[in-house]
């Protein structure tokens, strides 16, 4: 089941939900503005990544390109992300 972890600073009705990578990383990304975020405690209006074509690159070795990324499940959330609380839906 997708979930969600916090509201999108940028937004008013965005949610940020937790998202797989193609290389393994997950990642937080704004399901409204689809600005990402690596870290829970980094998640705020000023510090978005803010991926770009054609590489779709948000870190070394890990892009967000369209097709290459699904919804990540409640069980494969970083350990350094502590005690996240997840939301269903």
């Amino acid at each position: 089941m997708t979930g969600w972890l916090l509201w999108c600073p940028g937004y008013d009705q965005g949610l940020i939900r937790p998202v797989l990578t193609e290389s393994g990383h997950v990642v937080l990304l704004c399901d409204e503005g689809s600005e990402v975020w690596l870290h829970p405690s980094e998640v705020s209006e000023k510090s978005w990544i803010d991926p770009n074509p054609p590489t779709w690159r948000v870190a070394d070795g890990v892009s967000v390109a369209p097709r290459t990324t699904r919804w990540a499940r409640r069980e494969q959330l970083p350990a350094s992300w502590g005690a996240v609380e997840w939301h269903d839906g």
